[in-house]
């Protein structure tokens, strides 16, 4: 038994749980890889996520990763990443067995990482859901992407299963992204989307208008073009201001098209500052936007300041300190924030491109230190341990706080090979100045820490060290990290056949995954 069970806590470090950056790792009682809770999340398609077990044989757990090579690395999921995190029917599938096992944090950690695929999903992009599961997660993404009670896409999805107008309105939209996908928007426009629409939903008469200034933009018809957009603006920016930060993008490129220079100066700061606002209040990870928005920056237009100051306030949260120096390079502040937010949603390739152009914008050395050591976990979380360790090694060697965060993800990788006293060595090192770390990297390190203890068989010094730190999430409302300290535990106390404290735990993470923490 005692052979069995360090295996399988070595095991758990494969399965490191990262919602963005931060958990701990997860085991798993058959010594196989899970890919249960929010962690598994991007498991099947981006990395592995939170482990939230439900019963003694993890039923609900998400299916099995199609090509899941995920190992741990200092708090960071490791897991083979592609430059998009999920396909819609990737992501729908998903959904639909976390409802179905009741675990409601989950499912809404994902609404909150993958608004731009819910939607897709949500507009019956190739994700079939049933009518019950399409209800809820129109009623999640309402709650945390809509305007307050608005509840629009509760009631398109409704629509969408009794109204004969909407179901035909989707049919028309399919074949329309198909006509315009093999360039032929002549055609697309004969469907004639924006025509008789009358009482329907305003995301649908948006929806209309965008995908039909889509096809006049290919056609270089920019009047025609301009017009719809700005319909499409109007339907969308007061509830659902994601999308209009989208469209607002296409809109300005309609106008540079047109030579409306000053309209698409004032358009595409509108659009920056209407996004840079939903990341200071909603925390949203929306990189392609911002990507973007770069490409498209007019010329001798500079980002405006209000957005700069909210993308620095936000940065500082990953220990990205940019100050207020003035001859700070803006574009490596953007560029560092895509690549946070790509790493965050597990989409490593672009993470670490990002990164890499931020550094290569920086001056300041201890800026450059703290974007390498990004790039070493974006590595990490695209399944490339070995360059990611090159860098972790050289940045651990040094007498500084990001060299001591650089030697807690290598002493990961040690307690994953199985060199435990090595591992020991380095996190107890390492979390001497843990205390200054950003908060949620300091928990995972304490996470992983605790289970450092309950591979060497410290089993009371491993439980309270994990209650500890499951107590921190909480008030930090990192709920998914929360419950998978909870599930490492449940894991643990089902190996050692502790009946009674396995049903206990279990209990506390269906009360956090209920939503009632």
């Amino acid at each position: 038994m005692a052979d069995d069970l360090v295996f399988v806590l070595r095991t758990a470090f494969l399965m490191f749980a990262t919602l963005g950056i931060a958990g701990c790792s997860t085991f798993q009682s058959d010594g196989t890889k899970n890919s249960d809770g929010i962690e598994k999340v991007v498991s099947e398609i981006a990395g592995s996520q939170t482990s939230v077990q439900s019963d003694s044989q993890n039923s609900g757990s998400l299916s099995k990763s199609k090509e899941q090579k995920v190992e741990f690395d200092g708090g960071l999921l490791l897991g083979k990443t592609d430059e998009v995190a999920y396909q819609p029917a990737d992501l729908a599938k998903i959904l639909a067995d976390w409802m179905d096992s009741g675990k409601w944090t989950s499912t809404s950690v994902l609404v909150r990482l993958y608004p731009d695929i819910c939607r897709r999903i949500l507009m019956q992009e190739n994700a079939p859901l049933s009518a019950s599961h399409l209800n809820q997660l129109a009623k999640l993404y309402d709650n945390q992407w809509s305007k307050e009670g608005t509840n629009q896409w509760m009631q398109l999805v409704k629509s969408v299963q009794t109204d004969p107008a909407t179901i035909e309105f989707f049919e028309k939209r399919s074949e329309f992204l198909q006509l315009i996908g093999s360039n032929q928007p002549e055609k697309a426009l004969e469907l004639r989307l924006t025509r008789g629409l009358g009482k329907a939903s305003n995301l649908l008469v948006a929806e209309a208008f965008r995908l039909e200034g889509i096809a006049y933009l290919m056609l270089e018809s920019e009047a025609k073009c301009i017009a719809r957009f700005d319909q499409s603006v109007e339907q969308l920016v007061e509830n659902h201001p994601i999308m209009a930060s989208h469209v607002l993008l296409l809109l300005g490129e309609a106008q540079r098209h047109s030579q409306l220079t000053e309209d698409w100066k004032a358009t595409w700061i509108r659009a920056v500052n209407l996004q840079s606002q939903l990341v200071a209040t909603k925390r949203l990870k929306d990189p392609v936007f911002w990507k973007k928005a770069a490409f498209l920056r007019p010329v001798q237009t500079d980002w405006p300041n209000l957005a700069v100051a909210k993308i620095k306030d936000s940065l500082r949260f990953h220990n990205l300190e940019f100050g207020s120096d003035p001859n700070v390079d803006v574009e490596s502040i953007i560029w560092a924030q895509i690549g946070i937010q790509s790493l965050q949603r597990h989409e490593a390739h672009n993470a670490i491109l990002s990164l890499k152009k931020a550094e290569a914008l920086v001056a300041g050395n201890q800026l450059q230190t703290e974007l390498q050591l990004q790039q070493a976990m974006a590595m990490i979380d695209g399944g490339q341990p070995g360059p990611a360790s090159a860098i972790l090694l050289r940045l651990g060697s040094t007498a500084s706080m990001s060299g001591d965060r650089a030697k807690a993800l290598l002493a990961t990788q040690k307690l994953q090979q199985g060199s435990l006293a090595q591992g020991m060595n380095l996190l107890q090192s390492a979390i001497a100045s843990s205390a200054q770390w950003p908060d949620v990297e300091r928990l995972r390190c304490q996470a992983d820490y605790a289970l450092s203890f309950l591979m060497r068989g410290k089993e009371s010094q491993g439980i309270k060290l994990l209650n500890q730190v499951q107590k921190e999430f909480l008030g930090l409302q990192e709920f998914e990290q929360a419950i998978l300290c909870l599930s490492n535990m449940a894991t643990y106390y089902q190996m050692v056949d502790k009946t009674s404290e396995y049903r206990q735990t279990l209990k506390r993470i269906q009360m956090l995954e209920s939503g009632t923490p």
